[in-house]
């Protein structure tokens, strides 16, 4: 198949929904790199869009490290956040 049939579909879907397709995209990703089976993959993609947004809890977070930068103050951010609970 080719990639350009699989944008032309995910263009087509609201916006508001593509946070769905991602994560199912992202699981299925992380399933074939851990050798999962196809089917295992899609039931952990659909339990990850009924979830809160967190990721799953096998994900290494080391492709991530040196990559993320934060920009404003940290420290009020983390007293804002505190503040809300």
């Amino acid at each position: 198949m080719e990639l350009s049939r699989v944008i032309d579909e995910i263009k087509r879907i609201p916006q508001d929904r593509l946070s769905e397709v991602y994560s199912f995209i992202h699981c299925f990703r992380l399933g074939l790199e851990s050798g999962s089976p196809q089917s295992d993959v899609s039931d952990l993609a659909i339990e990850s869009t009924q979830k809160s947004s967190s990721p799953p809890s096998n994900y290494d977070f080391s492709d991530l490290v040196g990559r993320l930068t934060w920009q404003g103050d940290a420290l009020a951010t983390q007293r804002s956040l505190r503040d809300e609970w």
